[in-house]
């Protein structure tokens, strides 16, 4: 296996047409004589399989490894597009020339699916273990018709010394469409590799408002304290207290000088913990807005940490911040006792959790401890030990990670995952929305803060909250400001997903596609109701099946119409786009019907003898 001495060790492999092969780069290896080395495959059925890979000294003693990288190539052959945890809608309409991201327990995950131009699932591949950092690699051969594909751990310059290396492939050229595909790979991702999972509250399924949007840094405790109350009113029960609570004025957009102490400031906030109080009496949880790693260059914190910093990169010097190297435990200590003290101080139920994914990956060679090989273990220790000193104070606090680093080693230590920010997008904020509902499995997914111009038509409001509550809602809107209208709107669509969340969350989620795009979204719970989403017009009719208690249509297409068909005779009650009910009728039996429905609208379809 070892030609020379220093290559690697290389083991090849075929499986569903592809040609497989594992290199294993040990350090000071002169022939393969004194190692175990093998690869299992093991089928799940006849177009699944797990590839495990293994490596130790057959004397068990310590090895040092410097890089383990599977390669393989994938014929373009009914390929249109490449899913990854972080995609947009357009990159599963095109090819990409290279696609090359670094997973870790604080970014993406290590997977890809390469799908048709109906959004099904040609072949997915993927490895189970999360948090070690991963380069994963796609890159178009253009003579080959191809694409070459890599997974490569630890990247280049990190060593890794262990007594066994065990690596798990997941490979399907399983037919289904991605969602499905992906909820495939983290079932069994979960079965073989289990980990803890954060205690879920019932407040995370809980309307959220946050102040980001609708103040930005400006954030005070007058304005707050009005905010709060008029949420209330609408259906919000979480308020989040986003970033600016901690240095006076305006500040600068973009730059991040000031964090790192986490000191309230008292010119913004003269009584944090009165105002908290305040908010509680009124039946409202409060979070707190927190970059933990983020120092900046003109903190107190700067000083005092400065040994335990990492080197700058462009993207840090930009926000005039450093971060605090996660391979630390003197850090994560640092850190819990932080946020620890905070909760403590101000009584708040919880955090938002900012810029994990910024912390640079590159190998730190600063003059500090590093207590952990992988700085994808770090950060994933550290969140661990910040959650565990959290929920010592309060066995139900809510943490929230953004779409970058709401991954699946995430769900051990969030309570619910955001959509990445989607100012004014509706159709960007449920995209996205539905991609992490695809792995998230238990962690609620919740909006990024849907936010829109003052002056929008209604149709678009509507739009945006329907969207909304195919996840948990977020909202950030200056409600001193709001028209009235638009008011009653988000305190309607609140009711409505108030008066089905369980559904909504608990029930399984189908998006629709069409030409690859989803454009719509079904969810079904478990008494035979369901909830669908039309949110684009292209004469799709919603087709019932025989066993249905109840359906809900949400009109958010183009058109103020919806095409209904069903099996069996049902009754129909149209309500406009102000959701009031605003006539009857009846669909015979394998009638296809155009309804008359707003845009904003929907229809309740009723079968009184489910099958």
């Amino acid at each position: 296996m070892v030609k020379n001495e220093g290559d690697p060790v290389q083991i090849s492999h075929k499986i569903f047409n592809l040609n497989l092969f594992c290199e294993l780069d040990i350090k000071g290896i002169t022939s393969g004589e004194d190692f175990i080395f093998s690869l299992d495959e093991e089928k799940i059925d006849e177009q699944s399989a797990v590839l495990k890979i293994s490596a130790r000294r057959k004397d068990n003693k310590l090895f040092t490894l410097s890089a383990f990288c599977c390669n393989f190539q994938v014929p373009i052959v009914d390929i249109q597009g490449l899913w990854s945890p972080a995609c947009s809608q357009h990159d599963l309409h095109c090819l990409p020339w290279l696609y090359e991201k670094i997973t870790a327990a604080n970014a993406l995950i290590p997977v890809v699916a390469f799908v048709n131009r109906s959004g099904e699932t040609r072949l997915i591949a993927g490895l189970l273990e999360q948090t070690i950092e991963t380069k994963v690699t796609v890159r178009l051969n253009e003579s080959k018709a191809a694409f070459d594909v890599s997974f490569r751990r630890p990247p280049q310059n990190m060593e890794v010394t262990t007594a066994a290396w065990n690596e798990y492939l997941y490979l399907s050229c399983r037919p289904c469409d991605w969602f499905a595909a992906v909820r495939k790979y983290v079932e069994l991702r979960d079965k073989t590799q289990p980990q803890s999972f954060a205690k879920i509250p019932r407040s995370a399924y809980e309307p959220v408002y946050c102040s980001w949007y609708a103040i930005h840094h400006a954030v005070n405790q007058e304005w707050v304290v009005q905010q709060a109350g008029l949420a209330r009113e609408l259906g919000f029960s979480t308020f989040i207290i986003d970033d600016g609570w901690f240095f006076p004025g305006k500040g600068e957009w973009g730059k991040y000088r000031f964090c790192g102490d986490w000191q309230v400031e008292p010119t913004k906030f003269p009584d944090m913990r009165g105002m908290v109080d305040k908010l509680h009496d009124m039946g409202i949880k409060v979070l707190l807005w927190i970059a933990p790693f983020m120092v900046g260059l003109q903190s107190q914190a700067f000083r005092q940490w400065n040994n335990y910093l990492m080197k700058g990169s462009t993207g840090e010097d930009r926000l005039e911040v450093r971060n605090l190297c996660p391979r630390s435990q003197k850090v994560h200590q640092h850190l819990a006792e932080i946020m620890v003290l905070l909760m403590k101080t101000y009584g708040f139920d919880g955090f938002k959790i900012d810029f994990v994914d910024f912390v640079n990956q590159e190998l730190c060679d600063q003059n500090h401890s590093h207590d952990f090989a992988s700085f994808g273990k770090g950060i994933d220790v550290c969140m661990q030990t910040i959650y565990q000193q959290l929920c010592q104070i309060n066995p139900e606090v809510l943490i929230e990670f953004r779409q970058s680093y709401a991954n699946l080693a995430g769900r051990s230590y969030a309570t619910m995952f955001r959509s990445g920010d989607s100012p004014a997008d509706y159709d960007t904020n449920r995209w996205r929305a539905t991609l992490l509902r695809s792995f998230s499995v238990a962690t609620p997914v919740h909006t990024d803060p849907i936010y829109w111009h003052f002056n929008d038509h209604l149709e678009n409001v509507s739009r945006h909250l329907i969207s909304s509550v195919f996840a948990v809602p977020m909202l950030s809107m200056d409600l001193l400001k709001i028209p009235p209208h638009h008011a009653y709107l988000i305190k309607k669509w609140m009711e409505f997903y108030q008066q089905n969340k369980e559904v909504l969350n608990y029930g399984k989620i189908e998006p629709v596609f069409e030409n690859g795009r989803i454009v719509g979204l079904k969810v079904t719970g478990k008494n035979y109701s369901s909830i669908i989403g039309v949110f684009e017009d292209i004469g799709k009719v919603v087709s019932l099946s025989n066993a249905f208690q109840e359906v809900l249509v949400l009109n958010a297409s183009n058109q103020p119409r919806l095409m209904i068909k069903s099996p069996v005779a049902v009754e129909c009650e149209i309500f406009n786009s102000r959701l009031e009910k605003s006539r009857k009728c009846q669909i015979l039996p394998a009638e296809t019907v155009e309804l008359d429905v707003q845009i904003g609208g929907l229809v309740k379809i009723k079968n009184g003898k489910p099958k």
